[in-house]
């Protein structure tokens, strides 16, 4: 994992956790497993959460996100301004995803995120992290 460094972008983090810090899941390629156990509530105005990445490996990592939301009446598939696969960039950049509710139903939606980055093509080498989050959603 020494070649990937992962993070909720701070102002997201400002939000969700009411910090004025970074939440790093993976720093310097290790991976904070401490943070990645947690559950983290996005209240019901927070329609976007956001990630920097960056590869380290000199080289694009290929990488897969899936989401899921076990309830899509209440939130429908969540959208990223990202491919669901592509390569984890060389340089800094950060990623959003859409939580947005569709309204028509109150619920607190368990979605989880799926991060498969795999580190060597060769071997096959990869690392699958899972964020959790639950999504307040308010009927309108």
């Amino acid at each position: 994992m020494s070649e990937l460094r992962l993070i909720l972008t701070m102002a997201r983090a400002d939000v969700l956790f009411r910090l004025s810090a970074e939440i790093y899941y993976i720093r310097e390629g290790l991976v904070n497993e401490y943070a990645l156990h947690f559950t983290v509530p996005v209240p019901a105005d927070v329609e976007e959460i956001s990630f920097t990445w960056q590869s380290l490996a000199k080289k694009p990592l290929p990488y897969r996100i899936n989401i899921h939301s076990p309830d899509p009446v209440a939130l429908p598939k969540p959208s990223m301004n990202i491919s669901w696969q592509g390569e984890v960039p060389e340089h800094i950049e950060t990623f959003a995803i859409e939580l947005q509710c569709s309204g028509r139903k109150s619920a607190e939606v368990d979605i989880t995120i799926t991060v498969e980055v795999t580190l060597d093509r060769v071997t096959g080498n990869a690392t699958e992290l899972l964020f959790r989050r639950k999504k307040i959603c308010l009927m309108r």
